[in-house]
């Protein structure tokens, strides 16, 4: 209990007064992990005298509190309490006991800081006449268990994650900095802005995004899913180790996919020389792709275009518009108005040039070696195979055959200008 002596005061009966307060401050915080609520006002007890020592007569007095950060005169009240009225306090023998913020809520007041207490008296009359704050204001102190309410097992509120601020958590540690277990069905992490979820991983290892971006090279050993319609950006390497979606566009360096890789957007790689898509085992992109590097994958459906501006390694491709500025290399069978070629090139339909601009070439891969087509017809159940081919004449020149190779390689036509 901590006294202080006032300087004078008005009382109801005009007379000057001395008041000797005493204030006892039982902030309930400190019992808040036992009970869920508590009582958020504070207990203020004082005695009111005259100027001889002597104490005010019994009645109903007008006091009004107020809390400063400060001491200065200049400094304005961060809250104030008013009791007039049916809310004067009763002080009998000179003693009175209040309730701060049983009028005024007191419940908003930040705590953590110095705050400083001035009382004024209006004496007991129905209307009050204010006295000036009796000074030096009262500084706030605390219970010592206090102490303990503002920590948590004995840590610091500053050694835990706030739910409502920005934190950062810093820790020098040969385990995870953080580990969250999710033994429901439910996802482990869900990161949401003011829209919804912008990133999810579910508790399988799903990770889902609506746009991603990674300055250095991502190894994902699951599967990753790409919501968003933004465009997924990757600075360096990409690799997948399960079924890759993307939602939005992609741009990227080097692609690796061991499973499925599917793209509804734009599909950009790199430039660079060591630019490569690789996917195990299928790509699908209904969007535009272009490739400035290699591509290299065992099957491949754009329903779009498909560019690709560096040499080409597919053994199954599929699109409606295939642009390769580079070698391309099929390593399976190409079907042009089929989707089920049965050779190297499988032509449902005619072939033929435009007469003005274009003609059908057929030539031979060095010098000195003849060019041919051989044609096959069937008829009934009897297969009948067809020579067309050019060579090396008699006389230096070049001759042109047709031979029925069903028959003995017969020839058919021969002409040797």
């Amino acid at each position: 209990m901590e006294k202080a002596l006032y300087n004078k005061l008005k009382s109801g009966l005009g007379k000057a007064c001395l008041v000797i307060c005493t204030i006892s401050l039982f902030v309930v915080a400190g019992n808040a992990v036992l009970a869920a609520s508590f009582n958020k006002q504070i207990n203020y007890q004082g005695k009111l005298s005259d100027e001889l020592g002597i104490t005010v007569v019994n009645g109903n007095y007008n006091l009004e509190f107020a809390l400063y950060t400060s001491t200065s005169t200049l400094a304005t009240a961060i809250w104030t309490e008013t009791r007039t009225g049916s809310d004067r306090v009763a002080v009998t023998s000179g003693l009175f006991s209040v309730m701060l913020g049983e009028v005024a809520p007191i419940s908003a007041i930040d705590w953590n800081q110095p705050l400083y207490l001035g009382v004024r008296v209006g004496g007991s009359g129905a209307s009050p006449s204010w006295d000036l704050e009796m000074t030096p204001r009262k500084v706030l102190g605390t219970v010592p268990s206090a102490f303990e309410a503002d920590k948590l097992d004995g840590l610091d509120a500053a050694d835990f994650a706030r739910a409502n601020s920005a934190t950062t958590m810093s820790t020098s540690s040969a385990g995870a900095v953080l580990t969250v277990i999710q033994t429901g069905t439910g996802p482990v992490v869900d990161f949401q802005n003011a829209g919804g979820s912008v990133f999810q991983v579910t508790n399988n290892g799903t990770a889902s995004t609506t746009a991603l971006t990674v300055a250095t090279t991502a190894v994902i050993q699951g599967l990753l899913t790409v919501n968003g319609t933004g465009t997924s950006t990757f600075s360096s390497n990409l690799t997948v180790g399960g079924n890759s979606i993307f939602e939005g566009d992609i741009l990227a360096h080097n692609i690796t996919a061991t499973g499925t890789l599917t793209a509804l957007g734009l599909t950009t790689l790199g430039a660079a020389s060591t630019t490569e898509l690789s996917v195990t085992n299928k790509l699908t992109v209904t969007g535009q792709t272009t490739i400035l590097g290699g591509a290299s994958t065992t099957e491949l459906t754009v329903a779009n275009k498909l560019t690709v501006s560096g040499n080409s390694s597919l053994q199954n491709a599929s699109t409606t518009n295939l642009s390769v500025s580079g070698n391309s290399y099929l390593t399976g069978n190409m079907g042009i108005g089929t989707a089920a070629p049965l050779v190297k090139l499988h032509i449902v339909g005619d072939m033929g040039a435009d007469p003005n601009y274009g003609q059908i070439k057929i030539e031979p891969v060095s010098n000195n070696q003849g060019a041919a087509v051989y044609l096959t017809t069937t008829y009934s159940t009897t297969d009948r195979t067809w020579f067309f081919g050019a060579g090396n004449g008699s006389n230096g020149t070049t001759t042109f055959r047709i031979v029925d190779v069903t028959a003995g390689n017969k020839d058919r036509l021969n002409i040797d200008p």
